[in-house]
């Protein structure tokens, strides 16, 4: 009598068991298969805008790495940028350093950039919004920044990189607050540039 009762607890625990791994496998077809027993996820979208957002933060951080009024400008933009940017745009930059971005003086100086806003224009094409961080040695003390300047750049995937491939530099946020006398201003003529800073 024991015996049938530990069969019977068997059969059924079998049952319930081969009942699960059907589920299971059901779950796993509903996925994409690819084939290969490997389940991918048919939207990119995600991991592009994170390889994206990766690339604009790598490039804030190696603006200050370049100094647009050394005489060495042009091998440090390849060296600093060259891994980040098109060919194209390097180029442009090297031909003509001031339309680049990077550090014009010793102090203030471009810390990183700032993200806003990461939009999708295009297969492979996202427009990235945000603002260069400028800093001195007040704010790495302290906190804050110096000064914020907007900027505008597009990051394309190009033989399976991503790349930016333009970059648009906007006004200087802290100009509104040289206005009420909180901040004095620098200006470069032989640039044609100038941002505020603090009174400090």
């Amino acid at each position: 009598m024991k015996k049938a009762a530990f069969l019977a607890l068997l059969i059924l625990a079998l049952s319930l068991f081969g009942c699960s791994g059907k589920k299971q496998a059901n779950d796993n077809n509903s996925a994409s298969d690819t084939g290969s027993g490997i389940v991918e996820n048919t939207d990119n979208s995600d991991t592009d805008e994170i390889a994206v957002r990766n690339v604009v933060v790598a490039f804030g951080k190696k603006l200050q790495d370049v100094s647009l009024q050394s005489p060495n400008v042009k091998t440090d933009m390849k060296n600093s940028y060259g891994d980040l940017v098109s060919p194209e745009l390097l180029k442009k930059w090297q031909d003509d350093p001031k339309k680049a971005p990077g550090k014009l003086v010793s102090s203030p100086w471009p810390d990183s950039i700032g993200i806003e806003s990461v939009d999708k224009k295009e297969d492979k094409t996202y427009e990235v919004k945000g603002k260069i961080i400028e800093m001195t040695s007040a704010e790495q003390q302290s906190g804050g920044a110096a000064a914020k300047r907007d900027v505008s750049l597009e990051v394309k995937k190009d033989d399976g990189k991503w790349l930016i491939t333009d970059v648009t530099l906007g006004e200087y946020e802290s100009k509104a607050a040289n206005e009420n006398g909180s901040t004095i201003t620098y200006k470069n003529n032989d640039y044609g540039f100038d941002f505020a800073l603090p009174q400090s």
